[in-house]
């Protein structure tokens, strides 16, 4: 059956952070999916020991380039919350981010390769 995702969110359950689809199937019932989901983005791996100075995170190497051909590292955090904290005190020490600017919902869905449905008219 397929249905349709209508308004993406997240809200932290049990400590963990979820990110909650809501949609509608082709049969007219709603949905809700509850998909636990750890926030992350990327920096440069050159810039992981300096990082690491201003807080200790969770984080694994990647054999992702970005545009200019460096090595990127994937930083996994606990909630949004603290990847936009994280991404602010980075930015401030001058340690370009990526990713980071995307909406934590969404990027589940661009990851999972998932449809939203869209009105328009």
């Amino acid at each position: 059956m397929k249905g349709f995702i209508i308004y993406p969110t997240y809200k932290i359950i049990n400590g963990k952070a979820c990110v909650l689809l809501y949609g509608k199937l082709e049969n007219d019932h709603s949905f809700l999916t509850i998909n636990e989901f750890k926030p992350y983005f990327f920096i440069e791996t050159k810039s992981l020991k300096k990082s690491l100075k201003i807080e200790k995170f969770e984080y694994e190497e990647t054999k992702l380039k970005n545009f200019q051909g460096e090595l990127m590292t994937k930083i996994i955090l606990d909630s949004p919350k603290e990847l936009s904290e994280l991404r602010n005190e980075l930015k401030e020490s001058e340690i370009a981010t990526y990713e980071s600017d995307i909406r934590y919902s969404r990027i589940y869905g661009y990851r999972r390769r998932l449809r939203y449905a869209r009105h328009l008219g």
